[in-house]
């Protein structure tokens, strides 16, 4: 099953409301799609401008990156990262950041309320 199959499978079931997906490849686009519903209501389509609170974005790159780091031998995931001890930081390791044992602040965009987790 292609992508597009696969996100038009998804929504038409139900078991997503709404998606899109963009790829571009050395300046390229070469996948952008878009369907379903902005809202739990079903009453707003989800268009190519849909704007979306998104997280976990970057944590499959930054693991990636920092596995590469490791089999060169320059990162050690056992060790402290000194610069971010500041403020009662200084027992977390760089294995537990890459983990989510330990998180940052957490921004609630659509109520406005900041809480830690």
């Amino acid at each position: 099953m292609g992508t597009e199959a696969a996100i038009s499978s998804k929504l038409d079931s139900g078991q997503d409301l709404g998606a899109s997906l963009v790829v571009n490849i050395d300046g390229e686009m070469v996948v952008d799609l878009w369907g379903g519903w902005a809202d739990e209501a079903r009453t707003v389509p989800w268009t190519e401008n849909t704007i979306t609170c998104i997280f976990s974005t970057t944590k499959t790159m930054t693991a990636l990156a920092a596995l590469v780091l490791v089999d060169r031998g320059e990162l050690d995931l056992a060790a402290y990262w000194p610069e971010f001890a500041a403020r009662g930081k200084a027992g977390i390791k760089v294995r537990q950041l890459l983990s989510e044992l330990q998180t940052g602040p957490y921004v609630d965009s659509y109520r406005g309320n900041k809480r830690e987790h």
